[in-house]
């Protein structure tokens, strides 16, 4: 008997001085929000929308929110 493997999306969230933002660079996903809450909603969205899109994932879909406590340099420099 073979378990079909979690799919595992990270996202990396943090405030970036006007909303709150959360990205999982490994797979292009980018989404933001008013509040955290608002923001975990669009993240589980988001991701469920990204496996419908891909053929090749199946299983259970785990997706993972890591709260940053400063601004990534990437987001700092692009406002």
């Amino acid at each position: 008997m073979s378990s079909v493997p979690k799919v595992r999306i990270e996202f990396d969230a943090y405030w970036d001085g006007e909303s709150w933002c959360a990205r999982a660079p490994e797979r292009g996903i980018y989404t933001f929000a008013d509040s955290l809450d608002e923001l975990l909603k669009n993240v589980k969205e988001a991701a469920k929308l990204y496996v419908e899109g891909e053929e090749d994932l199946e299983g259970p879909l785990e997706v993972v929110l890591k709260v940053q406590a400063h601004v990534p340099e990437v987001a700092a420099s692009s406002s």
